[in-house]
């Protein structure tokens, strides 16, 4: 298996996608198909969207990886899990070889939610990452020796359209706990990313060593969109324009700021079903310029 900065070190100036990607609710191997042609650098497997049930994002990363020849990652939540649970997870996936891991910390339960389930969050998002790490040196939670140390491949989250300060705080604690790499929440207005930027070298003195896969949603007019959609775009869309023209600029804006490296989030069509074909062609066109 690949890992992402491998993946980087090998793919010199050209893009390195990642394809967010929505377990299924059941069904089988069948329901993998939709990504078996995309032609992406790495299919990221998303922790129970919507806090709906979902099969286990290792195991479907571990198909993906086993029947289409794809490279993965996993994605875990702090919020529905303690921290031996996590652990004993991991070493499952650490078995499979499935080994670069997404750590988020989930949507809070709403008040109706939490009538019929509860959250753990027995680890922050930076107490995991420092877990994990900890994990690759051959120690478990309680300071105790694993058999062998795992080799995992950590990666956290970014949302550009929280506060600045705190969200360049959270990411720096995020390094310092030990994170490989970042993907962003969707990004539309692109200063919000130089703004970043310059408030972490301001602030830190030092630029962001670990890659970053910032977030671009593809548009549908009727789909959810996980970002602050500027108005100028909801008019676009509502005008007819296509989605992928959008997303197509918005990469390109991307690419001419030295930003190579890309999380792609599918449309979110009625009933939760993705827009694949859209990825695979937003994919196939940039690659083309390379």
């Amino acid at each position: 298996m690949v890992k992402i900065f491998e993946k980087i070190d090998n793919s010199l100036k050209g893009p390195v996608f990642l394809c967010d990607f929505t377990p299924s609710k059941g069904g089988g191997l069948s329901s993998l198909e939709d990504v078996r042609y995309i032609n992406t650098d790495f299919i990221s497997v998303a922790y129970s969207p919507g806090k709906s049930v979902r099969t286990d994002t290792i195991v479907t990363a571990y198909s993906l990886k086993m029947e289409f020849n794809k490279e993965v990652i996993f994605t875990v939540s702090t919020r529905d899990m303690n921290k031996l649970a996590i652990q004993n997870w991991l070493l499952g996936a650490d078995l499979l070889s499935v080994r670069n891991v997404l750590v988020v910390a989930g949507d809070d339960f709403t008040k109706e939610e939490l009538a019929v389930n509860k959250s753990v969050r027995n680890f922050t998002t930076t107490e995991l990452i420092a877990s994990i790490k900890h994990m690759n040196n051959g120690i478990d939670y309680r300071g105790y020796k694993l058999k062998t140390p795992t080799a995992f491949c950590v990666g956290a989250a970014i949302d550009f359209d929280r506060d600045t300060s705190e969200e360049v705080f959270l990411t720096h604690k995020k390094i310092l706990s030990g994170s490989d790499f970042f993907v962003t929440q969707p990004v539309f207005d692109i200063s919000n990313v130089d703004i970043f930027y310059d408030v972490y070298r301001l602030e830190h003195g030092v630029d962001i060593d670990q890659p970053i896969f910032v977030g671009v949603q593809v548009l549908n007019s009727g789909s959810k969109t996980f970002s602050n959609l500027p108005d100028t775009l909801r008019s676009d869309l509502d005008a007819g324009r296509d989605p992928i023209d959008i997303a197509m600029s918005i990469l390109g804006d991307l690419y001419s700021r030295g930003i190579n490296k890309i999380y792609l989030i599918p449309a979110i069509l009625p009933g939760g079903k993705r827009d694949y074909t859209s990825v695979k062609r937003i994919i196939d066109s940039f690659s083309k310029l390379f």
